[in-house]
Protein backbone atom coordinates (compact mmCIF):
# COMPACT_ATOMS: atom_id res chain seq x y z
CA UNK A 1 0.00 0.00 0.00
CA UNK A 2 0.59 3.79 -0.20
CA UNK A 3 3.47 4.36 2.30
CA UNK A 4 5.04 7.56 1.25
CA UNK A 5 2.04 9.29 2.21
CA UNK A 6 1.21 11.71 5.36
CA UNK A 7 -1.92 12.39 6.60
CA UNK A 8 -2.98 15.36 9.20
CA UNK A 9 -5.67 14.46 11.05
CA UNK A 10 -7.34 11.61 9.32
CA UNK A 11 -6.45 7.97 9.29
CA UNK A 12 -4.05 6.51 8.49
CA UNK A 13 -2.50 8.97 11.01
CA UNK A 14 1.03 9.62 11.00
CA UNK A 15 1.07 13.61 11.84
CA UNK A 16 -1.36 14.18 14.87
CA UNK A 17 -3.27 17.62 14.74
CA UNK A 18 -1.93 18.95 17.80
CA UNK A 19 1.71 18.62 16.90
CA UNK A 20 1.01 21.26 14.28
CA UNK A 21 -1.53 23.26 16.84
CA UNK A 22 0.52 22.38 20.41
CA UNK A 23 1.85 26.33 19.91
CA UNK A 24 5.84 25.15 20.24
CA UNK A 25 7.14 26.48 16.97
CA UNK A 26 7.58 30.05 15.10
CA UNK A 27 6.92 27.47 11.65
CA UNK A 28 6.54 24.03 10.20
CA UNK A 29 8.54 22.35 7.09
CA UNK A 30 6.90 19.03 6.53
CA UNK A 31 7.89 17.05 3.43
CA UNK A 32 7.26 13.95 1.77
CA UNK A 33 9.56 12.27 -0.49
CA UNK A 34 9.30 9.14 -2.74
CA UNK A 35 11.37 5.87 -1.33
CA UNK A 36 13.50 5.65 -4.17
CA UNK A 37 12.03 1.58 -3.88
CA UNK A 38 8.77 1.08 -4.12
CA UNK A 39 7.58 4.11 -6.38
CA UNK A 40 4.85 5.00 -4.01
CA UNK A 41 3.82 8.71 -4.89
CA UNK A 42 4.95 11.46 -2.03
CA UNK A 43 1.58 12.78 -0.35
CA UNK A 44 0.22 15.08 1.92
CA UNK A 45 -3.15 14.85 2.77
CA UNK A 46 -4.98 17.51 5.35
CA UNK A 47 -8.06 14.99 5.69
CA UNK A 48 -11.57 16.27 5.50
CA UNK A 49 -12.70 18.02 8.39
CA UNK A 50 -9.26 18.83 10.26
CA UNK A 51 -9.10 22.08 11.66
CA UNK A 52 -5.44 23.48 11.81
CA UNK A 53 -5.32 26.82 13.51
CA UNK A 54 -1.79 27.66 14.22
CA UNK A 55 -0.78 29.99 17.11
CA UNK A 56 2.44 30.32 19.21
CA UNK A 57 2.22 29.65 22.94
CA UNK A 58 5.19 31.22 24.61
CA UNK A 59 6.68 31.40 28.14
CA UNK A 60 4.75 33.84 29.63
CA UNK A 61 6.59 36.47 31.74
CA UNK A 62 3.63 37.26 34.54
CA UNK A 63 5.55 34.80 36.95
CA UNK A 64 7.62 36.12 39.82
CA UNK A 65 11.14 35.28 38.84
CA UNK A 66 12.63 37.34 41.86
CA UNK A 67 14.09 33.95 43.37
CA UNK A 68 15.14 32.53 39.99
CA UNK A 69 18.95 32.07 39.91
CA UNK A 70 21.02 34.03 37.12
CA UNK A 71 21.56 31.82 34.24
CA UNK A 72 18.79 29.81 34.96
CA UNK A 73 16.90 28.56 32.20
CA UNK A 74 13.29 29.94 32.56
CA UNK A 75 11.75 27.09 30.56
CA UNK A 76 13.00 24.29 33.43
CA UNK A 77 11.33 26.41 36.47
CA UNK A 78 7.73 25.61 35.27
CA UNK A 79 6.64 28.80 33.38
CA UNK A 80 3.39 28.38 31.95
CA UNK A 81 2.58 29.01 28.65
CA UNK A 82 0.46 31.55 27.75
CA UNK A 83 -1.23 33.14 24.43
CA UNK A 84 0.03 36.45 23.47
CA UNK A 85 -2.49 38.87 22.58
CA UNK A 86 -2.70 39.34 18.53
CA UNK A 87 -0.50 42.23 18.48
CA UNK A 88 2.17 40.66 20.43
CA UNK A 89 2.36 37.12 19.42
CA UNK A 90 4.38 36.20 16.07
CA UNK A 91 2.54 34.40 13.17
CA UNK A 92 3.25 30.66 12.65
CA UNK A 93 4.15 29.93 9.13
CA UNK A 94 3.49 26.66 7.48
CA UNK A 95 5.13 25.17 4.58
CA UNK A 96 3.85 21.76 2.80
CA UNK A 97 5.83 20.37 0.23
CA UNK A 98 5.23 16.55 -1.30
CA UNK A 99 4.44 15.18 -4.93
CA UNK A 100 0.61 15.70 -4.28
CA UNK A 101 -0.86 17.57 -1.95
CA UNK A 102 -4.46 18.08 -0.94
CA UNK A 103 -6.66 20.29 1.69
CA UNK A 104 -9.96 17.99 1.50
CA UNK A 105 -13.03 18.88 2.32
CA UNK A 106 -14.19 20.90 4.86
CA UNK A 107 -10.38 21.34 5.79
CA UNK A 108 -8.88 24.29 7.59
CA UNK A 109 -5.86 26.21 7.71
CA UNK A 110 -6.15 28.98 10.27
CA UNK A 111 -3.15 30.95 10.92
CA UNK A 112 -2.58 34.56 12.60
CA UNK A 113 -2.64 37.30 10.60
CA UNK A 114 0.67 37.70 7.98
CA UNK A 115 1.71 34.02 8.09
CA UNK A 116 3.27 32.35 5.00
CA UNK A 117 1.97 29.22 3.57
CA UNK A 118 3.73 27.54 0.81
CA UNK A 119 2.85 24.39 -1.03
CA UNK A 120 5.58 23.11 -3.18
CA UNK A 121 7.51 19.84 -3.64
CA UNK A 122 11.35 18.69 -2.78
CA UNK A 123 13.65 18.18 -5.57
CA UNK A 124 13.55 14.34 -6.53
CA UNK A 125 17.29 13.79 -6.90
CA UNK A 126 18.45 12.37 -3.84
CA UNK A 127 21.78 13.85 -3.82
CA UNK A 128 20.01 17.69 -3.73
CA UNK A 129 17.71 16.86 -0.83
CA UNK A 130 20.68 17.28 1.69
CA UNK A 131 20.91 20.98 0.52
CA UNK A 132 19.41 23.05 3.61
CA UNK A 133 15.87 23.68 3.51
CA UNK A 134 16.12 27.38 2.54
CA UNK A 135 17.70 27.20 -0.20
CA UNK A 136 15.86 27.88 -3.82
CA UNK A 137 17.09 25.05 -5.80
CA UNK A 138 15.86 22.60 -3.28
CA UNK A 139 12.22 23.63 -4.12
CA UNK A 140 10.57 22.10 -6.92
CA UNK A 141 6.61 22.25 -8.12
CA UNK A 142 4.59 19.67 -6.79
CA UNK A 143 2.64 17.58 -9.18
CA UNK A 144 -1.13 18.47 -8.33
CA UNK A 145 -2.15 21.00 -5.36
CA UNK A 146 -6.07 20.19 -5.04
CA UNK A 147 -7.44 22.69 -1.96
CA UNK A 148 -10.87 21.44 -1.27
CA UNK A 149 -11.14 23.58 1.91
CA UNK A 150 -10.01 26.74 3.68
CA UNK A 151 -7.30 28.81 4.03
CA UNK A 152 -7.52 31.79 6.32
CA UNK A 153 -4.89 34.29 6.91
CA UNK A 154 -5.36 37.32 7.29
CA UNK A 155 -3.15 39.76 5.18
CA UNK A 156 -0.73 37.17 4.47
CA UNK A 157 1.02 35.35 2.09
CA UNK A 158 0.10 31.76 0.22
CA UNK A 159 2.67 30.40 -2.53
CA UNK A 160 2.03 27.65 -4.81
CA UNK A 161 4.40 25.92 -6.67
CA UNK A 162 2.64 23.50 -8.55
CA UNK A 163 2.52 22.15 -11.82
CA UNK A 164 -1.34 21.59 -11.79
CA UNK A 165 -3.31 23.67 -8.97
CA UNK A 166 -7.06 22.77 -8.73
CA UNK A 167 -9.11 24.89 -6.55
CA UNK A 168 -12.69 22.90 -6.37
CA UNK A 169 -15.91 24.24 -5.41
CA UNK A 170 -15.86 24.66 -1.83
CA UNK A 171 -12.20 26.14 -1.93
CA UNK A 172 -12.32 29.32 -0.15
CA UNK A 173 -8.52 30.99 0.41
CA UNK A 174 -9.40 34.49 2.57
CA UNK A 175 -6.18 36.64 3.00
CA UNK A 176 -8.20 40.01 2.97
CA UNK A 177 -6.89 42.50 5.60
CA UNK A 178 -8.21 43.26 9.20
CA UNK A 179 -7.60 45.12 12.27
CA UNK A 180 -5.53 44.16 14.90
CA UNK A 181 -6.16 45.94 18.40
CA UNK A 182 -2.93 47.59 20.54
CA UNK A 183 -3.92 45.17 23.61
CA UNK A 184 -1.89 48.15 25.85
CA UNK A 185 -4.10 51.27 24.18
CA UNK A 186 -5.41 53.13 26.97
CA UNK A 187 -2.89 52.00 29.70
CA UNK A 188 0.14 54.38 31.19
CA UNK A 189 2.87 54.86 28.59
CA UNK A 190 1.00 52.16 26.33
CA UNK A 191 0.51 53.14 22.32
CA UNK A 192 -1.15 56.49 21.01
CA UNK A 193 -3.40 54.40 18.75
CA UNK A 194 -5.74 51.75 19.02
CA UNK A 195 -4.47 49.52 16.66
CA UNK A 196 -3.46 48.92 13.01
CA UNK A 197 -5.66 48.18 9.93
CA UNK A 198 -3.65 45.44 7.48
CA UNK A 199 -3.70 45.17 3.58
CA UNK A 200 -4.75 42.07 1.82
CA UNK A 201 -2.31 39.28 1.67
CA UNK A 202 -0.90 38.16 -2.06
CA UNK A 203 -1.78 34.63 -3.52
CA UNK A 204 1.29 33.46 -6.13
CA UNK A 205 1.19 30.58 -8.23
CA UNK A 206 4.13 29.25 -10.09
CA UNK A 207 4.75 26.43 -12.11
CA UNK A 208 8.58 27.20 -12.69
CA UNK A 209 11.17 26.68 -10.81
CA UNK A 210 14.86 27.98 -9.53
CA UNK A 211 18.13 26.70 -10.96
CA UNK A 212 21.74 27.07 -9.96
CA UNK A 213 23.69 29.14 -12.54
CA UNK A 214 27.49 28.58 -13.75
CA UNK A 215 27.85 31.81 -11.50
CA UNK A 216 27.76 29.29 -8.68
CA UNK A 217 27.09 30.77 -4.90
CA UNK A 218 24.00 32.13 -4.43
CA UNK A 219 23.34 32.76 -8.64
CA UNK A 220 20.07 31.39 -9.07
CA UNK A 221 17.94 31.50 -12.76
CA UNK A 222 14.38 30.81 -13.66
CA UNK A 223 13.22 27.67 -15.39
CA UNK A 224 10.08 27.15 -17.01
CA UNK A 225 7.86 24.19 -16.50
CA UNK A 226 9.00 20.99 -19.01
CA UNK A 227 5.68 19.93 -19.42
CA UNK A 228 2.26 20.95 -19.17
CA UNK A 229 0.95 22.86 -16.35
CA UNK A 230 -2.60 24.84 -15.42
CA UNK A 231 -4.59 26.31 -12.71
CA UNK A 232 -8.19 25.73 -12.61
CA UNK A 233 -10.13 27.56 -9.85
CA UNK A 234 -14.21 25.86 -10.47
CA UNK A 235 -17.10 28.11 -9.82
CA UNK A 236 -17.53 28.90 -6.38
CA UNK A 237 -14.34 28.83 -5.47
CA UNK A 238 -13.43 32.33 -3.21
CA UNK A 239 -10.39 34.18 -3.11
CA UNK A 240 -9.97 36.98 -1.14
CA UNK A 241 -7.32 39.83 -1.07
CA UNK A 242 -9.07 42.76 0.16
CA UNK A 243 -7.97 45.75 2.03
CA UNK A 244 -9.45 46.64 5.45
CA UNK A 245 -10.75 50.20 6.18
CA UNK A 246 -12.13 51.91 9.19
CA UNK A 247 -11.24 54.08 12.11
CA UNK A 248 -8.50 53.98 14.59
CA UNK A 249 -8.35 56.02 17.58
Amino acid sequence: GETSAIRIGGAPSTLPVSLLTGGGFGSYTIESVADDWSGAAANIIVSAGTNLTLQQRNLSSLADYRATATGTKLGQQGAPLALLPDDQRKPVDLTLKAGNITLDTDAKIVTDPKAKITLAAVVSTSGDRTLEVGDPVRTVPAGNVELRGSIIDHGGTVFINALKTHLASSAVVDLSGTFVANSRFGTANGPATSGTYLAGGTFSVEAGEATGTSLGGTGYAYKPPISSSYLIAEAGAQLDVSGAAGFVQ
